[in-house]
C-alpha cells in the first residue's frame, strides 16, 4: 500500500497548504493587520487556488481509498506520480493569473510565458485524466 500512503501524505500536504492559504486570505481583512498584508493578492484571486488544492487533495484521498479497498493496478506507480504532479501543477493557472498570465488558453499571440504556462496547465489536466483512467480501468476489471 505504498502508493496509497504517498497519495494520503500528499493529500494531507495539500490540505495543509490550502488551510494556510485560507488563513493568509483573512489577514488583509483584519483591522490590526500591517500595511504589508494589504499587498497580498485579493481573496478573489487566491480563492480558486485554495479550493483547487482541497479538491485535488480529496481526489488523491479517494484514489488512495480505492487502492486500499479495490486493488492496486499494475501501473499504480505511474498513476500515483501523475496524481501527485497534477495535484500541485493543476493549481498553477490560477497562480499565473495573479501575474497576468492566462494559462487557460494555449494559442497564438500569448508569448512564451503564456505558452509555457498553458502547456503546464494542459499537461497537468491530462495526467490527472490518465491517472484516473488507469485506476478506473483496473478497478472495473477486478
Amino acid at each position: 500500500m505504498q502508493f496509497a500512503r504517498v497519495l494520503i501524505v500528499n493529500a494531507g500536504l495539500q490540505v495543509f497548504a490550502s488551510s494556510i492559504l485560507g488563513f493568509v486570505m483573512l489577514l488583509p481583512m483584519q483591522p490590526w493587520s500591517p500595511a504589508l498584508f494589504q499587498r497580498i493578492p485579493s481573496r478573489k484571486a487566491l480563492m480558486p487556488i485554495h479550493l483547487d488544492l482541497y479538491m485535488l487533495a480529496f481526489m488523491q484521498a479517494l484514489a488512495a481509498l480505492g487502492l486500499i479497498h479495490v486493488g492496486v493496478p499494475e501501473l499504480a506507480w505511474l498513476a500515483t506520480a501523475f496524481l501527485v504532479f497534477g495535484g500541485w501543477a493543476n493549481t498553477l493557472p490560477y497562480v499565473f493569473r495573479i501575474f497576468k498570465i492566462n494559462a487557460f488558453v494555449l494559442g497564438p499571440g500569448g508569448g512564451a510565458r503564456q505558452w509555457i504556462a498553458a502547456s503546464i496547465s494542459g499537461i497537468s489536466s491530462t495526467v490527472i485524466v490518465l491517472a484516473w483512467g488507469i485506476f478506473v480501468a483496473s478497478w472495473l476489471s477486478k
